[in-house]
């Protein structure tokens, strides 16, 4: 399991240029203009959009290991191999780019008035955009086949890609969530390789 938990944290790692390039610009002018006028409120806030990012990740954790133990054995193992080989394909594209696709339903929540006004909401919204790494996380949850795993899976993947929100507690510069973009980059690339490897294994053995 030990095993797992590493690979969902590397996996969390290697979506943050996602997270921080599509949601940060959006999210940081928000803080600055709408937040609640102190560091201490502007915390909080930041705090009860994470929680609702990691409520969403352990929702989506919980319910495809749940499905991938009410289907044991009938799910297709080539096409969860399959899966996890292109969003591994897909990952070594974006480092090789070093871009990130602009996430329409991240940018529409972020603008939207509404869910502004409710912080865990806006942050469960934006933490079920679909991403290759987070493709790949699913797949994954789905072999293990268990409710429990699939969330321990996706809250270790939490943790990695909130280790790229931390910084904006402080508001940083943008220069070093450029740097940031860049060590996720790295991830990405490792990580894509690592899922390809995988998938391309489950798929050609035997």
């Amino acid at each position: 399991m030990t095993r797992f938990l590493a690979e969902g944290f590397s996996l969390g790692l290697s979506t943050g240029p996602y997270c921080l390039s599509a949601c940060a610009p959006l999210l940081v002018p928000f803080m600055l203009a709408d937040g609640r006028g102190t560091w201490r409120g502007n915390a909080l806030l930041l705090a009860e959009f994470i929680a609702g990012r990691l409520a969403a990740y352990l929702l989506f954790g919980l319910a495809a290991g749940a499905i991938g133990s009410a289907f044991a054995g009938r799910l297709p193992p080539r096409l969860l191999y399959a899966a996890m080989a292109f969003s591994g394909l897909l990952m070594l594209a974006i480092m090789a780019l070093k871009t990130a696709p602009q996430l329409s339903l991240c940018a529409w929540a972020l603008r939207s008035r509404g869910l502004k006004r409710l912080p865990f909401a806006l942050g469960f919204v934006v933490g079920v955009n679909v991403c290759p790494p987070f493709v790949a996380g699913l797949a994954q949850a789905l072999r293990l086949a268990s409710p429990s795993a699939g969330a321990s899976y996706f809250l270790a993947f939490f943790i990695g890609t909130t280790l790229y929100m931390l910084p904006l507690f402080a508001i940083v510069p943008l220069a070093f969530m450029k740097r940031l973009q860049d060590i996720g980059a790295i991830a990405c690339g490792l990580t894509g390789l690592w899922f390809t490897g995988l998938g391309l294994h489950g798929l050609f053995k035997g």
